[in-house]
């Protein structure tokens, strides 16, 4: 299948993330199977990394081979085999071309450029783990690479859409700060070439809509209501500030405002309009972008350690506490389907009744447009 031609009027991406097999089955893979797209970006965490009945419901024996957190090249090789094997898996495959990136488990948890949360010193050398799991990455997934290039591309679909697939985590990532105070402008997520890359694709797209694939949310998120603790999540763009108000200000002056950034990671729905600041520079809409993300496909959310109500009410608090978002769901499992036209974006969740189920149903849980000359969601 090729990106559609010029005079398309209508564009549907499927939009994934987080399949853990161990934590249930792939059912949302089937639906999107039969869902009318034309591509799927699958925004990272393909599979995960950790032994079996570390990570996941111990009750499906659903165990992960090989039977131990995979370190080495045959190990993550297996790994992929293992995951393709599922039937629902192979289903989505066989039907809609894949427009993929890496997250964190593609490798280990937390991973950036020089190390990992959940890489040790009895596991070897970090660089030989991160060469072992690039090299199954590329033998395994599509993308068209022999491994040497960097894995951040744009693929065009004709004036409507420009897809920019980011990778942030082995190309410019420096290590998670450990602490909000140690957070400073040294830290960089993308890393100068990669950012300059991301700059260049901007000025030079014509598209109507920019999407970009990112793995971790960008938006400023305030969680000292649920997480008094651990108020910002580090790990994401909260923890690298300075190349974020880099690339607003670059919208700002250089008046970008059809982005849309497109996320994975957090298990979670969101859906954030990005605001301008008044230090931002440049004339224009007050919203600079808007923000989607895409729940797991089977991956623990907050449901799984409280209860419903109890999630219920901590969305209810980070609603409360951040004016820029405008939905969340921390319970539900599935997918998203961005569907673009000339004149708005729609995005639109879809939810599993029950992961445990491999016959599960589905239904739509939440629909926002995205108003394409106010930037503003429409919930």
């Amino acid at each position: 299948r090729t990106t559609p031609s010029a005079g398309s009027q209508e564009i549907n991406l499927g939009i994934v993330s987080c399949s853990n097999y161990e934590a249930g089955y792939f059912a949302a893979y089937r639906h999107l199977a039969g869902k009318d797209v034309d591509a799927v970006l699958h925004l990272g965490d393909y599979f995960y990394e950790y032994g079996p009945g570390t990570y996941g419901d111990t009750t499906l024996n659903r165990r992960h081979i090989p039977p131990k957190e995979i370190v080495t090249l045959d190990e993550y090789r297996t790994r992929y085999a293992q995951y393709r094997l599922d039937n629902d898996l192979r289903k989505v495959h066989s039907r809609h071309p894949f427009i993929t990136i890496w997250d964190d488990h593609e490798i280990t948890n937390n991973s950036h450029m020089t190390g990992a949360q959940n890489h040790q010193d009895n596991e070897g050398n970090y660089e030989d783990r991160k060469k072992a799991a690039k090299k199954a990455y590329y033998e395994w997934m599509p993308v068209r690479s022999d491994g040497d290039a960097e894995l951040y591309r744009s693929i065009d679909f004709g004036p409507l859409a420009k897809v920019i697939m980011l990778d942030e985590r082995l190309t410019g990532r420096s290590e998670q700060a450990p602490s909000l105070d140690q957070v400073d402008s040294t830290l960089r997520m993308l890393g100068p070439t990669q950012l300059q890359w991301l700059k260049d694709e901007l000025l030079a797209s014509s598209a109507r809509w920019n999407i970009l694939g990112n793995q971790v949310i960008f938006s400023e998120l305030d969680l000292s209501l649920v997480r008094p603790n651990s108020p910002k999540n580090l790990d994401a763009w909260d923890g690298y500030p300075y190349e974020r108000q880099q690339i607003l200000s670059f919208l700002g002056t250089n008046y970008i405002e059809n982005l849309i950034i497109v996320t994975g990671d957090t298990h979670a729905s969101w859906a954030f309009e990005i605001p301008r600041k008044e230090t931002d520079p440049g004339v224009g809409a007050p919203i600079l972008a808007a923000e989607f993300g895409t729940t797991s496909i089977t991956s623990a959310n907050w449901n799984e350690s409280n209860s419903d109500p109890e999630s219920i009410v901590a969305e209810g608090l980070i609603l409360t506490s951040n004016e820029n978002l405008k939905y969340v769901n921390g319970r539900d499992h599935g997918y998203l389907i961005l569907t673009l036209t000339d004149y708005n974006s729609t995005a639109t969740w879809y939810y599993m009744d029950d992961i445990r189920n491999p016959n599960s149903g589905e239904s739509v849980g939440k629909r926002i447009i995205l108003d394409g000359k106010t930037g503003h969601l429409s919930l």
